[in-house]
C-alpha cells in the first residue's frame, strides 16, 4: 500500500522535510517514488502539489496523520480534514477503549489482589485454627500427661506407704520375734536357773543325807561299841563269879 508520508533530511538541529510517496513496508528517507512538496518545521512554511496529491489519494494512496494536518492548515481545504479528524477519532476511541481496558485490567487485578488477600487472610484463619486446635491438643496431651504422672506418682507413693507398711510389719515382726527370742532366752534362763537351784537342793539334800548316814553310821558305830563293852563288862563279870 502507497503512503503520503515525511522524510527528514538536513543537518543536525536544522532539519527540513519532502513530501513523499513511498511503500508503507520502505523507509521514507532511503525509498520514495515521488517527492509531492516540502515542510520547514524551523520557519513554518510548506509548499505542497496539492492536485498531485489529491491524485494519488485517488489512487489509494493513504496521507498520514501528520502530512494530512500539515496540508489542512496551509490550504484549508476539509477534503484532508476528514484523514486525521477519522484517526483521531479512531484513536480517540482506541485511547477511550485502551482506557478501558487498562480500567477492568485494573479492576480485575484489584480484584485478584483482593481474592488473593482474602485467600491469605482465609489460610492465616485456618492456620490459626489449626495452630489452635495443635494447640488444644498439645494442651490435652499435656493435661493427660500430667494425670498419668499423677496417677504414677500416686502409684508410687502407694507402693512406697504400701513398701513401708511391709517394712514396718516386718519390723514389728523381727521386733516380736526379738521380743519372743528374749522371753525364751529368759524362760530358758530361768529354767536353767531353777534346775540349777533345784540341783543344788538336790545336791544338799544328798549331802544332808550323806551326813545323816554318817551320822547313823557313827551312831551304830558307836552303839556296837557300847555294846562290846558291854559285853566285855558282862563276859568279865560272869567270869568273876
Amino acid at each position: 500500500m502507497l503512503k503520503i508520508r515525511l522524510a527528514r533530511h538536513g543537518r543536525k538541529k536544522l532539519p527540513f522535510y519532502r513530501i513523499v510517496l513511498t511503500e508503507h513496508t520502505k523507509p521514507a528517507k532511503a525509498w520514495y517514488k515521488l517527492v509531492l512538496g516540502w515542510f520547514n518545521p524551523l520557519s513554518h512554511t510548506m509548499r505542497a502539489d496539492v492536485s498531485a496529491i489529491k491524485e494519488w489519494i485517488s489512487k489509494w494512496a493513504q496521507p498520514t496523520e501528520r502530512v494530512a494536518k500539515l496540508l489542512f492548515a496551509d490550504t484549508k481545504d476539509d477534503f484532508f480534514k476528514k484523514y486525521f479528524i477519522e484517526r483521531e477519532s479512531t484513536k480517540g476511541k482506541e485511547i477511550e477503549a485502551k482506557k478501558k481496558a487498562e480500567a477492568e485490567a485494573k479492576a480485575q487485578e484489584l480484584r485478584e489482589k483482593q481474592e488473593a488477600a482474602k485467600a491469605v487472610v482465609e489460610e492465616k484463619k485456618s492456620e490459626e485454627v489449626q495452630e489452635e486446635k495443635k494447640s488444644e491438643e498439645v494442651q490435652e496431651e499435656k493435661k493427660s500427661e500430667e494425670v498419668q504422672e499423677e496417677k504414677k506418682s500416686e502409684e508410687v507413693q502407694e507402693e512406697e506407704k504400701s513398701e513401708e507398711v511391709q517394712e514396718e510389719e516386718k519390723s514389728e515382726e523381727i521386733q516380736e520375734e526379738e521380743k519372743s527370742e528374749e522371753v525364751q532366752e529368759e524362760e530358758k534362763k530361768s529354767e536353767e536357773v531353777q534346775e540349777e537351784e533345784k540341783s543344788e537342793e538336790v545336791q544338799e539334800e544328798k549331802k544332808s543325807e550323806e551326813v545323816q548316814e554318817e551320822k547313823k553310821s557313827e551312831e551304830v558305830k558307836d552303839w556296837e561299841g557300847v555294846e562290846e563293852k558291854v559285853g566285855e563288862t558282862l563276859s568279865k563279870s560272869e567270869l568273876s563269879e
